[in-house]
């Protein structure tokens, strides 16, 4: 065949295909140029980005736990699972680079680990709110962007159709935190208060080198530690936000004072909006547990990420909901015995308590029941669609939790179940006897046929 023809018709060649149509190279742009990274180069550069986001999870874990404002707690729990899900696909395109896993267990900068480490000692929510948003984000969005834009496009396609999924999520996030920032500190007179802390992260990431580590500025050693010479350590008790009631309670108090007793079924419709709205308490179980067996492979992480978001969502449907009703939920004292009775078993337990709770909830009276009360006897649109998704979430919670339970307590099947039967047990009779000792009796709802109305 002529260099000038791609095939023949009727046996005349054809010309070829003007480049001008877009047609060649499978839709890949530059083909002849010369990319700026090699194979060695791309696994450096995927390393740093890829530990990036894998410490973000388990930073952004522990500030779900202890940062006060719902919204910042919501998003954290939604960009954690971004991230894991941008590490396993980092993890991934590294060991096909001629990388070995090795490699995945090693800091590729302690300069960068030290910024990192500083990052998660944050104290308020205005300085994680600038530490990640204002200066981390930003600056992890414009590498990855310019590494797309200057990478060999044909032989490095893989590397940059993941960076597109991690760029469009990137973008997503700096888009709402820069919202927080502006809305939060600037608007609110509060940039001196995080001054200082802004003004010493960005040293620590000019002594890395920045994001790639080849910035002007970079050092040649790791430099010295401030606040994170200290440990991280979580609240025993929720923290919630000052729109909030200061006292949170151990038992679930509802709305009743916006649902009428006479209407059974309205009742039994904005408890179940308030249940789901109250399961930003799980999501910070879930968190906890990521944040305290950082020692677990991987995988643990990822589907615990992914289990923390999920719940994180349930969340906010329930939100969703109750404000779709003109309900003033935040008026009420939230519900934080998941996370204050869980508090002190070990993290194993934690996870098997939430594990047979979720168990509990596959019984016909369980998420099953929501879903037809919701559509059947509610008949509301809104909340059918919401219970239908939460009983998918909670089936492959299930099978997640059944997995590293198991795990957990090595190996042994017998034993996870044992002990998340016991965790449960326990659980309910606290619940039951925080209501006693505050009314003198159980809750209305406790009484009822649904495994999940506690």
């Amino acid at each position: 065949m002529s260099s000038q023809s791609y095939g023949a018709s009727n046996g005349h060649a054809s010309p070829r295909l003007a480049d001008d149509l877009g047609l060649h190279y499978a839709g890949l742009s530059r083909p002849y140029d010369v990319g700026r990274y090699s194979v060695e180069s791309s696994a450096a550069f995927l390393r740093r980005i890829e530990i990036i986001h894998r410490k973000l999870v388990y930073l952004e874990a522990a500030h779900v736990v202890l940062r006060r404002l719902w919204e910042l707690k919501a998003a954290l729990g939604r960009h954690l699972y971004e991230d894991a899900e941008a590490a396993a696909a980092l993890q991934e395109r590294i060991l096909d680079l001629r990388q070995n896993s090795g490699v995945l267990s090693r800091e590729p900068d302690l300069r960068l680990s030290l910024f990192l480490d500083e990052l998660l000692h944050a104290q308020t929510d205005e300085e994680l709110l600038v530490g990640l948003y204002e200066i981390l984000k930003p600056a992890l969005l414009e590498a990855q962007k310019i590494y797309v834009a200057s990478t060999q496009q044909i032989v490095d396609q893989p590397s940059v159709r993941l960076l597109r999924t991690t760029i469009a999520d990137l973008e997503d996030q700096v888009a709402w935190g820069q919202r927080a920032v502006q809305t939060l500190i600037d608007e609110r007179g509060r940039r001196p208060e995080v001054t200082e802390y802004a003004d010493r992260l960005r040293d620590y990431l000019a002594a890395a080198g920045g994001i790639t580590g080849e910035d002007p500025g970079a050092t040649t050693t790791a430099g010295r530690r401030w606040r994170s010479v200290a440990t991280i350590d979580l609240p025993a008790k929720a923290i919630r936000d000052e729109r909030m009631p200061a006292e949170t309670t151990l038992f679930r108090v509802g709305i009743d004072q916006d649902t009428p007793h006479d209407d059974p079924i309205r009742r039994r419709l904005i408890h179940m909006m308030r249940v789901r709205q109250e399961e930003m308490v799980v999501a910070e179980v879930l968190a906890a547990v990521i944040w305290h067996k950082r020692d677990q492979p991987w995988e643990f992480t990822l589907d615990l990420a992914r289990h923390e978001w999920d719940e994180m969502r349930h969340g906010l449907m329930g939100q969703a909901a109750l404000e779709a009703e003109g309900v003033p939920w935040m008026r009420y004292p939230q519900f934080t015995g998941d996370y204050d009775l869980n508090y002190t078993n070990v993290p194993e337990a934690q996870y098997a308590w939430l594990l047979g709770i979720e168990q509990g909830a596959m019984k016909r009276t369980g998420k099953r029941a929501e879903f037809e009360f919701c559509r059947d006897e509610a008949a509301h649109p809104l909340m059918t669609q919401f219970q239908d998704f939460d009983w998918a979430d909670e089936v492959k919670h299930v099978h997640i939790g059944r997995e590293w339970t198991t795990q957990l307590y090595d190996g042994d099947a017998n034993q996870a179940r044992a002990a998340a039967d016991h965790a449960v047990t326990e659980f309910w009779q606290s619940v039951d006897d925080a209501a006693m000792e505050k009314n003198g009796e159980l809750p209305w709802y406790r009484t009822q046929q649904s495994s999940t109305a506690g």
